[in-house]
């Protein structure tokens, strides 16, 4: 199996640090294939897929992510339903 040379990772941290996106290794002049987005915001981190385009992506600590368009708190059953379907659909619709 041949993997493209091009591929893009997106890299969701949900970790809250003060930058929200860069290429890693970030001292590097070239283009990277890792994105790391500290975000916790579902709709900016949805943006922000629609800019990068990734191939792949990971999501670590999903009970984090909040949308506005649930009155819940993160880490609660519909917040974390609403995530992983949002992701779903983002990745089978692109």
């Amino acid at each position: 199996m041949r993997v493209r040379a091009q591929r893009k990772l997106c890299f969701f941290l949900c970790t809250g640090t003060k930058k929200s996106v860069l290429p890693y290794p970030e001292k590097e002049k070239k283009e990277s294939n890792l994105y790391i987005l500290t975000e916790t915001h579902l709709e900016r981190i949805l943006s922000e897929m629609d800019k990068v385009k990734p191939d792949v992506m990971i999501v670590d600590s999903v009970q984090t992510i909040y949308s506005d368009a649930s009155a819940s708190t993160a880490g609660s059953i519909t917040q974390v339903r609403e995530s992983a379907l949002s992701f779903i659909c983002k990745a089978k619709n692109e």
